[in-house]
């Protein structure tokens, strides 16, 4: 069975209305929590091992600013594009098709493909990740 931590990109910023999805950097709310939740994250017992990341400028952003926070673990993240989906069902997909000898993980990545995989695993009743 796998440990899947589950980390949705921090606030985005939607000013620039001629960005592609995927271009949309952080906003400033999104880079102060991505900051924050660093440590918290840390604390919780994420152990930042198999990190895999969205392509997303977002997704990759907040990867990059927890690792900033955290420099003593030396995060290492892999961008899988595969994980750029808003569908619990392709994010199953990916999941079932990692090495048997990946026993937990972080995933990088959006809504609402996390508050349904989620609630798919768990039977839960999850409104929004």
């Amino acid at each position: 069975m796998k440990k899947i931590h589950l980390l949705r990109h921090a606030k985005s910023d939607w000013a620039d209305p001629t960005l592609a999805d995927i271009d949309r950097p952080l906003n400033a709310r999104g880079i102060r929590t991505a900051k924050f939740m660093a440590n918290q994250l840390h604390e919780a017992g994420c152990p930042f091992i198999n990190v895999f990341c969205s392509p997303a400028v977002r997704a990759q952003s907040t990867i990059t600013l927890i690792s900033k926070q955290l420099p003593d673990l030396n995060i290492r993240w892999q961008t899988d594009e595969a994980l750029y989906t808003f569908e619990a069902s392709h994010l199953r997909q990916w999941v079932q098709s990692l090495d048997e000898s990946i026993s937990e993980l972080l995933i990088v990545g959006h809504n609402p493909a996390f508050t349904y995989f989620c609630n798919e695993l768990s039977h839960g009743g999850i409104a929004n990740i």
